[in-house]
């Protein structure tokens, strides 16, 4: 009987959740946000919890600061996989788009989410289609940075001389006037996001300083 009585409780908050699911609005993403942030939103989550003077709503100053340095978390203007056969570069609406080879859901859905995107892998619009030909992709974000994906060594030499990054899976040692990223930077560092900073693009890959682990340095 108490198992049947805990049932009754639990098909009662799904159907709550199937309600709640239907609601304008009911599923929101966020974009992916620092350590700062999240220590602050911790810290005060814990102060309120733990402490039984007035002093505890204090915290909710460290609560709403941390929500706020979230809410106003740095976004990458483009994104390369970490074997350089695709990239995501936000365009003038503020979204992503996606171009390259070897795109799948996954990818999709994980950097769709990570920046704060709700689209689903099927969506069309995640897909920048009308920019790449057979051989190469160009785009333009939103802060007139081209970016252009090569996966033909032809090619190389002109994308140097267009584009402000040139993205490739192969790999290229001649001068090149734009930023490269190529196969052998892409095996020592991995995945990496690009962020316009004082009209430059800075780099952040996985394996820079600020995503170290312990258990991965």
């Amino acid at each position: 009987p108490i198992w049947t009585l805990m049932g009754y409780g639990m098909d009662a908050i799904m159907r709550i959740c199937d309600v709640l699911a239907l609601w304008p609005a009911a599923t929101r993403y966020m974009a992916g946000f620092s350590v700062s942030a999240l220590l602050l939103m911790v810290s005060g989550f814990l102060i309120l919890c733990l402490l039984i003077s007035p002093l505890r709503y204090g915290a909710l100053v460290l609560a709403l600061a941390g929500a706020f340095f979230a809410y106003k978390a740095e976004r990458p203007e483009v994104y390369i996989g970490r074997e350089g056969r695709f990239v995501a570069v936000r365009m003038a609406d503020g979204r992503l788009q996606f171009a390259g080879l070897g795109l799948n859901a996954f990818s999709l859905s994980q950097i769709a989410r990570q920046d704060g995107d709700g689209r689903l892998s099927n969506d069309p619009t995640l897909i920048a289609q009308e920019s790449c030909a057979k051989k190469s992709c160009r785009l333009t974000s939103a802060s007139g940075l081209t970016v252009e994906l090569v996966w033909d060594e032809a090619l190389l030499s002109t994308a140097c001389q267009r584009a402000d990054l040139v993205v490739t899976s192969l790999t290229y040692q001649k001068r090149c006037q734009a930023q490269v990223i190529d196969r052998a930077l892409l095996q020592q560092q991995g995945a990496v996001q690009g962020f316009i900073r004082n009209g430059t693009v800075s780099l952040v890959t996985d394996r820079s300083p600020l995503r170290a682990r312990p258990w991965a340095p």
